[in-house]
């Protein structure tokens, strides 16, 4: 009888010794540092600010893909312009990298070289199955941002036509999926009135859906045109949030982050708190906010918040990046923003 507990015992620890060794396989390590530069396959700093960070889908699915304004290399002048060359502004084209585990990457290529392009803003269609990037082309589209769209993720990405939005756009926008009905939408600011708009796209993300009131949010706090930038949007447990800061046009000091969440993407929105703010009124995080991606890990869906820390080494282009995981408190309120200098993700 003994005997019998015993080997019962021992096919027990089998198995739970396969089931974590089946875990941890099908598990990547993925290390997130915050004072070291990421860099490529030829140890050169990602130079990719203003942008998106996405999963692959399909045949793409084993990597993410990170997208932004590639800048010219030059020393720091105000807003955004190079100190070195003159009136030049920091843009040069647009830079894509992957990952299989967001710390090695390799750069894939430049797009969109030698125009006034940035902030490219991309997302998978499910629609279409196809990639969108909207991004500022000065040169095709003025006063509104461009659609482009690719079947692979590193492109080509062919000019599809201007975004036709409620009002021209100020400077800074952000396009989400709902990865719940496929829905497109974007948030953007303008120079009319103050506050943030949020529109529902057509169904290939190519326009706005006509007829509709913009949603807008924000104007009690971006009290003029233009005042706030940065925003984004992403969704978690069945709540929608908007996320954006005052206007930080390659500012050293950083933005707030200012928090709203709604039961729907088109709101009614309703103001939570500005989450990087540390005791002394300052800032946490002295950087710009650029995105959120939800990241299935062994832990469940972590919430990776990155953004641009301008003025951060001695080159626009070398500037560094934030890359910190969001807290959530029981109602859906995300908590203050802690500095992390590094930390793993496991990745499934």
């Amino acid at each position: 009888m003994y005997f019998i507990f015993f080997l019962m015992e021992l096919l027990m620890c089998l198995r739970a010794t396969e089931a974590l060794s089946s875990s941890s396989a099908s598990s990547i390590p993925s290390m997130i540092s915050n004072v070291q530069p990421r860099v490529d396959q030829y140890g050169v700093p990602l130079n990719a600010h203003t942008g998106s960070l996405i999963k692959g889908q399909g045949e793409h699915a084993d990597r993410f893909y990170y997208y932004g304004s590639h800048f010219f290399n030059c020393t720091y002048k105000d807003y955004c312009q190079c100190a070195n060359i003159e009136n030049q502004w920091i843009y040069h084209s647009i830079a894509v990298y992957s990952s299989k585990d967001l710390t090695n990457w390799i750069f894939e290529k430049e797009m969109f070289i030698g125009g006034f392009v940035q902030e490219p803003r991309v997302v998978f269609n499910p629609n279409t199955n196809d990639y969108v990037m909207i991004l500022e082309d000065a040169d095709t589209c003025e006063r509104y941002p461009a659609v482009t769209r690719s079947k692979d993720p590193t492109g080509p990405f062919k000019n599809v036509r201007c975004l036709n939005l409620t009002f021209p756009i100020f400077s800074d926008w952000s396009v989400f999926s709902d990865p719940g009905t496929g829905k497109g939408y974007i948030i953007y600011n303008d120079d009319t009135l103050p506050g943030q708009n949020i529109e529902e796209l057509t169904s290939d993300y190519s326009t706005v859906v006509p007829g509709q009131h913009p949603t807008r949010i924000g104007q009690d706090i971006c009290t003029r045109p233009g005042g706030c930038a940065a925003p984004l949007m992403f969704t978690r447990e069945n709540i929608y949030y908007a996320l954006f800061g005052h206007s930080c046009r390659c500012c050293a000091a950083g933005s707030e982050l200012f928090v709203y969440s709604a039961p729907h993407p088109l709101g009614p929105y309703t103001f939570q708190s500005d989450v990087n703010l540390n005791s002394t009124s300052g800032r946490v995080v002295h950087g710009q906010s650029t995105g959120v991606i939800p990241l299935n890990t062994t832990n469940g869906t972590s919430y990776l918040w990155f953004c641009d820390r301008w003025q951060s080494t001695s080159m626009w282009s070398t500037d560094f990046q934030y890359w910190g995981l969001l807290e959530f408190g029981v109602t859906g309120h995300i908590n203050p923003i802690r500095w992390q200098n590094q930390f793993q993700i496991d990745l499934q």
